[in-house]
């Protein structure tokens, strides 16, 4: 949910996508046609990153382009220790802080659910040898 284009400075309502970054590694979602309240069916993930406690994602939301040499505005974003998602799953309603020198102060909320799956080694497990030993005379 984002603020009304009035509030944004925009003529037309927003085309949003969002982006979010872990450890320098950023993913992005499909932009959603004219809206301010996008819902986003995508699954974005992460493999092999080597979360860690006090690790962060940040959480970009943009407006695709805005302006008439086709730049992305950027409506808001929001930074979150990835700490109580290592122990299970969370649902989470997170605040956007408009960027510096917005024509707004709120720049809405973003709704999105963190899962930390531990995964095995990648690699297949070595194989054993074999206690039988056979000879032939």
């Amino acid at each position: 949910n984002f603020p009304c284009k009035r509030q944004m400075g925009m003529k037309s309502k927003p085309s949003p996508y969002l982006t979010a970054t872990l450890k320098g590694e950023q993913k992005r979602t499909q932009h959603v046609d004219s809206t301010s309240d996008a819902t986003w069916k995508e699954e974005l993930s992460w493999d092999d990153v080597g979360l860690q406690r006090g690790d962060f994602i940040i959480i970009e939301v943009y407006s695709k382009g805005w302006s008439k040499i086709g730049r992305d505005k950027k409506v808001g974003s929001v930074a979150y220790c990835l700490d109580p998602c290592l122990e299970a799953s969370q649902r989470l309603q997170l605040p956007l802080v408009a960027p510096p020198n917005a024509s707004y102060e709120e720049a809405g909320s973003v709704k999105l659910t963190v899962t930390f799956i531990e995964h095995d080694s990648p690699f297949p497990p070595a194989p054993q040898e074999s206690e039988e030993v056979r000879t032939d005379d």
